[in-house]
C-alpha cells in the first residue's frame, strides 16, 4: 500500500515530467488502472521511444540501443552467462538492479535526445506521436480492439510499397543506397 501510495503521488505531481521507454501505450494504462488513477495523469509524458524514432530513424529503438547510443551505461540486459536478466533473474536484488538501471538509462538518455530532435526539427512529429498514443490508450480503456490481422495486412501493404520507393531510387542511381541514411543522402546530392 506504501509503494502504491508513493507511486500516486509522484505521478500526480505536476512539478515533474515523467519518461518512459515505450509506456504511452499500455505501460501507463495499466499502471494507471492498478492505482485507481485517472488516464489523463500522465498527460505531457515523455515517451523515449517515440523520441528515439524522430531522432534516429532506420534503428532499432528498444532501451539497449537507446542506452548505447546516448549513455556510457554498460551491458545490463544480460547476465554474463547470456541469460536474460529480466526473464530469468537470480534474485529479487538483480532484478531491482536491472529495473533501476532501465530508469538510469532512460533518464539520461533523455537530454541527448531532445538535443537531437530539437536539432532535426522533429518536435511536431514527436508531438503527433505522443497524441496518437493517448488516442489509442483512451480507445483500447473503452473497449475498441486494433484488428491486428487487418493491422499487419496494412503494415505489410505499406512496407511493400517503400521498399518498391526505396527500390526505384536505387534503380535511379545505380547504385544501391540506403534512403534513410541522411549522410549517404548528403554524399549523393551534393
Amino acid at each position: 500500500a506504501a509503494v502504491k501510495a508513493l507511486l500516486a503521488a509522484g505521478l500526480q505531481d505536476g512539478a515533474y515530467t515523467k519518461v518512459g521507454h515505450n509506456v504511452n501505450y499500455f505501460g501507463w494504462t495499466r499502471l494507471l488502472l492498478w492505482l485507481g488513477l485517472p488516464q489523463d495523469v500522465v498527460r505531457g509524458t515523455l515517451d523515449t521511444i517515440i523520441m528515439v524514432r524522430a531522432a534516429y530513424s532506420g534503428i532499432k529503438r528498444d532501451l539497449y540501443t537507446t542506452g548505447t547510443l546516448c549513455t556510457d551505461v554498460p551491458s545490463w540486459k544480460a547476465a554474463e552467462d547470456d541469460r536474460k536478466i529480466a526473464r530469468n533473474p537470480r534474485s529479487m536484488r538483480e532484478l531491482a538492479v536491472y529495473g533501476f538501471t532501465d530508469v538510469a538509462v532512460n533518464i539520461r538518455s533523455l537530454p541527448r535526445l531532445i538535443r537531437r530532435v530539437e536539432a532535426k526539427g522533429q518536435w511536431p512529429s514527436v508531438s503527433l506521436d505522443f497524441d496518437t498514443q493517448v488516442i489509442a490508450r483512451e480507445c483500447h480503456l473503452i473497449g475498441i480492439k486494433v484488428d491486428q490481422r487487418r493491422r499487419a495486412e496494412l503494415e505489410k501493404g505499406y512496407r511493400a510499397a517503400v521498399d518498391a520507393q526505396l527500390d526505384a531510387i536505387t534503380d535511379l542511381v545505380g547504385a544501391s543506397v540506403n534512403a534513410r541514411s541522411n549522410q549517404q543522402l548528403a554524399e549523393l546530392f551534393y
